[in-house]
């Protein structure tokens, strides 16, 4: 399958409307997410080959190499950022050292944008556990995301002032991220797969390079950015 960049926007924006559509979304959480989407900058992409589903459970180890990769069920053309989210539970350096040894040798331009976007990718995997938690009725995962929807918020209003009232985001502010959140989830996972995927340490990080990507929301559905 292909995904195009307007597809994989569309996408995250329908997780997002979900999420809202809960009621649990904080404002802050809501307003930052809609100002990524609505950057265009951070949505113009070609294509590439990803893995789809890339993790740490994926590579095959050896010494202080990789020997291989498992798990092609994925395979697509889509969004290389998406094989670099799980990257972001890990600290800042080996992320950036690893996006710019994938982008040197794959010829991607635009790493700042997918750097942004893997970034995104990963604080949008609380929003999926909480879909999860609301689809299966299951309170015990629904407060357990918005207990990291709140560390979010904590660490985003500890930037300095609150989100809803900038000016504009910065395109590197969407990696201020959480350093665990889960994993990806697979719609085909177990519910128990899913909650092992959960790092333990659910801790944001926060890295203040940002300045010139992300743009106040447009075009994007009004329950979105106002409610």
């Amino acid at each position: 399958p292909v995904r195009t960049a307007e597809e994989v926007r569309a996408r995250a924006t329908r997780t997002v409307q979900r999420a809202v559509d809960t009621g649990k979304l904080p404002a802050t959480v809501r307003q930052r997410w809609a100002e990524v989407l609505g950057a265009d900058s951070l949505w113009s992409f070609a294509p590439t080959v990803i893995h789809g589903s890339l993790d740490p459970d994926a590579l095959l180890i050896g010494e202080d190499a990789v020997l291989g990769v498992l798990g092609w069920n994925e395979l697509s053309l889509g969004d290389p950022a998406s094989d670099m989210s799980w990257l972001v539970a890990g600290d800042s350096e080996t992320f950036d050292v690893a996006l710019i040894r994938y982008a040197t040798l794959r010829g991607i331009v635009g790493q700042k944008e997918i750097s942004a976007r893997a970034r995104f990718y990963h604080e949008l995997e609380v929003a999926k556990w909480l879909l999860h938690g609301v689809d299966s009725h299951d309170s015990e995962i629904i407060d357990d995301a918005v207990a990291m929807l709140d560390q979010l918020v904590d660490r985003l209003q500890s930037m300095g002032t609150p989100l809803p009232h900038r000016a504009a985001l910065s395109a590197l502010e969407a990696e201020q991220v959480l350093a665990a959140t889960p994993a990806e989830i697979d719609d085909l996972r177990s519910e128990t797969a899913e909650y092992d995927a959960l790092d333990d340490d659910r801790v944001f990080l926060a890295d203040e390079d940002f300045d010139s990507l992300v743009t106040p929301p447009s075009d994007l559905p009004p329950s979105v950015t106002d409610r």
